[in-house]
């Protein structure tokens, strides 16, 4: 994704919404209409490009580095695709959420001592002053972008091979909710610096070693499945691999990333086929694929998924979401964790006294609460909070304020998940060995069976091709072999355990 692209389209969303224009931005590429966005008074609230509306659009505009925009005043929607909350959601995942934007949002629920604090803040009527040796901030400039008048001629064409210099607005969170004690100090709620994703930050690239070398363009791209839902999967940024690794053929991504220790998930998504395996330090914890025909889960599933050779039109269609590996071991509750509190009403139930004692016990799993359809998931790690995340259609979002607003709803019910040991995560699917691996673990038996005198069988292993039917033709011939010039028990030895090896590749 080119960052001119990016950081220009985000610096014009900011500067729409802090003049509070109105009117349509319009993408154009070779002299056609691709997409068109609607703005009132500064807020987005319709996007289309062709069949597809709503803040889909602009994930999908991120990506684009050719079209040209121009900005239209006087054009006004003739829809409303994208609602107050897809709003909030697109420009949290964008980095400029502003503390006004969260504060007009409609919280709508009442905590009583369930809101997580750790500094209080002054009382509502007394205004915080600086020190007296902090000289008075200087009040920032209006930001206008090159070329663009301050009220923005409609006729206008922005330049984006020279995006204006604006400094990110960083996304800001209410700094007190409302409680029902009868006089309330406002409470200030720990969450993350940004709501865009976190998961996959700098320390998680940090920790990728080489393929950290092999990465592509980054792609803000909510890993969206239509062909099964239930696994919610957290939105972090994803990333292509660079064109001269061969990862057409999903197995050599595989095998990579379990080189690499790589933790986070891996989609392959192109029509018919959707794949998605979740990893942790480089080994397969949960794995899914489906392609019209077939559904499968686990061991399976990586089977099919890893024999695939993907199209050269979509080789992009293969993208890898780094994770932190306590992220995953958390998140593995979700899949196959047992439950340790199943059901307790929120009403009768102090989340943050709940927290408080997962947090002694150095709890590994999730805590999950929901209320009519929705659901919000708070993940720890020996005790300790990775973060707090809302489902929206099968993608988790970061939102403390949302996962307590589902705690104040009556009715709301609550469980806690324990993930299982991290030597317990890799039971139901293993990463399916490669006829090179394979080869290499036979030479290695024949190697520790015959001892001094394997130099014969070794030779003719050495000469099969690297596929089952050829591996089992030349191991039978490796048995005879040894029968004939060795020792007939050791030869049978060496062939009972070279069969069984070569079943995981049938």
């Amino acid at each position: 994704m080119s960052e001119s692209r990016s950081f220009s389209i985000i610096e014009i969303l900011q500067y729409v919404r802090k003049n509070s224009e109105t009117g349509c931005l319009k993408f154009k590429e070779h002299g056609i209409l691709i997409a068109e966005l609607f703005f009132n008074s500064g807020h987005l609230i319709h996007a289309r490009n062709g069949k597809v509306v709503g803040d889909d659009v602009v994930y999908q505009l991120l990506g684009n580095k050719t079209a040209g925009i121009k900005w239209d005043r006087t054009q006004v929607a003739d829809g409303e695709s994208v609602s107050k909350t897809d709003e909030m959601l697109l420009l949290g995942a964008l980095g400029i959420l502003t503390t006004s934007d969260a504060e007009v949002a409609d919280l709508g629920f009442e905590i009583e001592d369930e809101i997580p604090t750790q500094t209080l803040l002054p009382p509502p009527n007394v205004r915080p002053q600086l020190p007296a040796a902090t000289p008075p901030l200087p009040e920032k400039p209006r930001v206008v972008p090159p070329q663009v008048a301050p009220d923005w001629d409609g006729d206008g064409i922005l330049d984006l091979a020279n995006p204006p210099q604006v400094n990110p607005v960083q996304p800001a969170i209410p700094t007190s909710l409302t409680t029902t004690a009868p006089t309330p100090a406002p409470l200030s709620a720990t969450v993350s610096p940004t709501n865009t994703p976190v998961l996959s930050s700098g320390a998680s690239l940090e920790n990728m070693g080489k393929l950290r070398a092999l990465l592509g363009d980054e792609v803000l791209r909510p890993p969206r499945f239509r062909r099964w839902n239930g696994l919610p999967m957290p939105f972090v940024s994803a990333y292509s691999l660079d064109p001269y690794l061969d990862g057409r053929l999903v197995r050599n991504v595989i095998d990579l990333l379990w080189r690499e220790r790589f933790s986070g998930f891996l989609s392959c998504v192109y029509n018919p086929v959707e794949g998605v395996v979740l990893m942790h330090k480089g080994r397969s914890v949960h794995t899914r694929y489906a392609d019209g025909k077939t559904s499968l889960r686990d061991q399976n599933a990586l089977r099919y998924l890893s024999d695939i050779v993907v199209p050269e039109s979509e080789r992009n269609s293969i993208l890898i979401y780094p994770l932190e590996p306590d992220f995953v071991h958390s998140y593995a509750a979700l899949l196959m964790g047992e439950t340790l509190l199943d059901k307790f009403s929120s009403q009768g139930m102090k989340i943050n006294k709940l927290l408080n004692t997962l947090e002694h016990s150095q709890h590994t799993g999730v805590v999950r609460v929901s209320n009519e359809g929705e659901s919000g998931f708070i993940f720890l790690s020996n005790g300790h909070k990775l973060g707090s995340y809302y489902e929206v259609e099968d993608v988790l979002e970061e939102s403390i304020l949302r996962v307590y607003q589902i705690v104040g709803k009556v009715g709301s019910l609550i469980d806690v998940i324990t993930s299982p040991a991290e030597d317990k995560l890799f039971e139901t699917t293993k990463r399916p060995k490669s006829p090179v691996e394979i080869k290499q673990q036979i030479i290695e038996i024949a190697q520790e069976v015959f001892g001094k005198r394997a130099s014969r069988v070794v030779s003719l292993i050495g000469q099969s091709e690297e596929d089952v039917a050829s591996l089992k033709t030349y191991c039978n011939q490796a048995r005879r072999v040894g029968q004939m010039f060795i020792d007939k028990t050791l030869a049978d030895q060496f062939y009972e355990r070279a069969m069984f090896l070569l079943q995981e590749l049938s």
